[in-house]
């Protein structure tokens, strides 16, 4: 059976109040007309009245799934591992493009909210819209059948970053594979792309800096309008680290997380994230410590995109450490 429509709302600013509608025209390639936050590839949201419910009904919480900042309230459809898949609402057709993972702002809605959100994507999916049209509240809604969209289901893909229109960044959270009816992964070593910098500090500074969660937080950016909230680092072969990047309009975060599998202090770490990896090395000069990132690239974007945002936030690094000599 299909599922329905529940709500509508269009988001008149950021952070501004999320606005009901009775009906709503999605428009091709950008998403709801008259809603901002959109972008190439998060041009409408969409959220499960049941995953909505199950989350608060755990924290004992009545809170209005406005309060989730999603563009479609559905009922009757299950969301959960998606990413690929065609949705059709009257006449339109939609992309699944990702999870839509909960930021810090959902605890402010009740505490506890943004844990509650985070299994089986229960913070809803974000899409793009091939076909578009006008829906309504009580509008049918129905996957199509054998729907995945090869076009749409890109290893590596981070679920935020380039909503913002901003480069390839290294911390990005690994996807999940192709599904089983799509072809399977280019089997092709990746090419390695490296950016580096020269900071004029200590090697005991630099390296302090570059794995001590209090240092990351300040300095893990590519921009001015992401930050990174929290970041944990188990620093030794096998050890786990991960980070928390978020847009501050809290309309998008992700996390990212990996695998130490060798670290020499002071001079080297290498890890692995999904199927990448990454190597930065820390070589003392004359004028301070040299670091250097090589990381293999995705395959969605292209080279200079992501060189740009790795070294956008290599810069951002050199910058707190100098400031804090």
């Amino acid at each position: 059976m299909p599922g329905r429509i529940e709500a509508l709302w269009s988001k008149r600013a950021h952070r501004g109040p999320m606005d009901p509608q009775a009906e709503a025209t999605l428009v091709p390639n950008q998403g709801m007309a008259g809603s901002v936050g959109r972008s190439k590839r998060r041009q409408v949201t969409i959220l499960s009245r049941e995953a909505w419910d199950a989350a608060t009904s755990e924290l004992g919480a009545a809170v209005d799934p406005a309060m989730r900042r999603a563009n479609i309230l559905v009922s009757g459809l299950d969301l959960y591992d998606t990413r690929g898949k065609v949705l059709r609402i009257g006449s339109c057709r939609l992309i699944i493009g990702g999870e839509l993972t909960p930021c810090e702002r959902m605890d402010e809605a009740s505490l506890g909210l943004q844990a509650a959100l985070t299994p089986r994507w229960r913070g809803g999916v974000f899409a793009q819209l091939e076909e578009g049209g006008v829906v309504r509240v009580g509008d049918a809604v129905e996957w199509e059948d054998a729907s995945f969209s090869a076009a749409h289901v890109e290893d590596g893909e981070r679920d935020g970053f380039l909503d913002q229109a901003q480069p390839d960044a290294p911390h990005a959270a690994p996807r999940a594979k192709f599904p089983a009816t799509l072809h399977p992964p280019d089997p092709r070593p990746r090419m390695k792309i490296t950016v580096e910098t020269v900071v004029h500090a200590p090697i005991d500074a630099v390296w302090r800096a570059w794995t001590t969660p209090a240092d990351i937080v300040q300095w893990n950016a590519a921009s001015d309008d992401w930050h990174t909230t929290t970041a944990t680092v188990d620093l030794r072969a096998g050890g786990e680290f991960s980070s928390r990047m978020e847009a501050k309009d809290g309309s998008v975060g992700f996390d990212f997380a990996g695998t130490y599998t060798k670290v020499e202090p002071h001079k080297l770490i290498e890890s692995a994230f999904g199927d990448r990896t990454m190597q930065v090395e820390f070589e003392t000069a004359a004028d301070g410590v040299v670091v250097r990132e090589t990381f293999d690239a995705e395959t969605t974007h292209p080279e200079e995109m992501q060189r740009a945002g790795w070294q956008a936030i290599l810069d951002n690094f050199k910058r707190h450490v100098e400031q804090g000599q």
